[in-house]
């Protein structure tokens, strides 16, 4: 190897180090994150009883018709 790879190596290993650095403190804060997968269940619930109100709603008035 030359001389220039040489002493480009230990910047890589600093440059490495520090992006795993970056990393483990982002998955430290997504692990501290309360799971919000029950918030789209609830939404997803209200818009389904939503659109049965109206389902119902119509099978109503074209009964009545």
């Amino acid at each position: 190897m030359s001389s220039a790879a040489d002493a480009r190596i230990p910047k890589l290993c600093e440059i490495a180090d520090d992006t795993r650095a970056a990393l483990a403190m982002i998955n430290v804060k997504l692990d501290s994150k309360p799971d919000q997968g029950w918030i789209i269940n609830i939404i997803c619930v209200i818009f389904g009883l939503v659109l049965a109100a109206i389902a119902g709603t119509a099978e109503i008035f074209t009964l009545i018709r």
